[in-house]
């Protein structure tokens, strides 16, 4: 026999007791496994990640739109940000104050309408003046009033109305405000009516916050126990 027909011979037999073997493997795979009810009720619940909970299913259905150019995207509508585009909504609000009626669908196509969309800087300049307007309207109502406001509303970055502030200085041993240099003031020109009238003066609040429109400027009124002479 020469060598040819040997090598046939091999990978004639290698093939073969591969052939047997693999379906040997297969015969062992394919044996039954036994499943259990509770196995059955378990793969009847998908399996839901903690993370995957709380997701808006809008937002599986929606791609974001990272298109700055693009007013609407294919998520809700929303407001102008650095490079991105959004909508005015003080013009929405408008144009349905200025109907009887809207649909939600009218609605949401005066929100859709490229008319109504506004840059970034279109939006800080309308707000800067929203706000200058809403000011002003309160100087006017309140132009001649002298009032108690809380410590939230006097240490606040976003105030009602962008008055100055300054420290005075109540000396209950000789009932003397003062500046904080030492400069006696007139008590109602600059607190009003009002702290007397539930006894501030005399009660044990170290301090006071007095909101005085017409020198459109928030107090805060300390209160010491010495006289004005002893302190300064």
């Amino acid at each position: 026999m020469n060598k040819i027909a040997i090598a046939t011979l091999a990978f004639a037999g290698g093939t073969a007791f591969g052939f047997i073997m693999g379906k040997y493997v297969v015969i062992e795979k394919e044996e039954p496994v036994k499943v259990t009810a509770e196995d059955l009720s378990k793969a009847e619940e998908p399996v839901v990640k903690e993370e995957e909970k709380n997701i808006d299913p809008a937002e599986l259905e929606s791609p974001k739109d990272d298109d700055p150019t693009q007013l609407i995207s294919s998520g809700p509508a929303h407001i102008a940000m650095p490079g991105h585009v959004g909508v005015d909504y003080s013009k929405v609000q408008q144009i349905v104050k200025d109907n009887s009626y809207m649909t939600p669908e009218e609605i949401q196509e005066v929100i859709n309408d490229p008319e109504n969309e506004e840059t970034y800087e279109e939006r800080i300049e309308r707000e800067q003046g929203e706000a200058s307007e809403a000011m002003n309207d309160y100087r006017k109502r309140n132009k001649d009033k002298i009032v108690p406001i809380t410590r939230d509303e006097f240490e606040t970055d976003f105030p009602e109305v962008d008055y100055s502030k300054a420290d005075l200085y109540y000396f209950q041993g000789d009932k003397v405000l003062t500046d904080d240099n030492g400069s006696p003031l007139d008590i109602e020109e600059y607190m009003g009516t009002r702290p007397g009238q539930f006894g501030w003066y005399d009660n044990g609040e170290e301090r006071i916050f007095i909101r005085n429109n017409p020198k459109e400027t928030d107090y805060q009124v300390w209160k010491q126990s010495c006289t004005s002479e002893e302190w300064w």
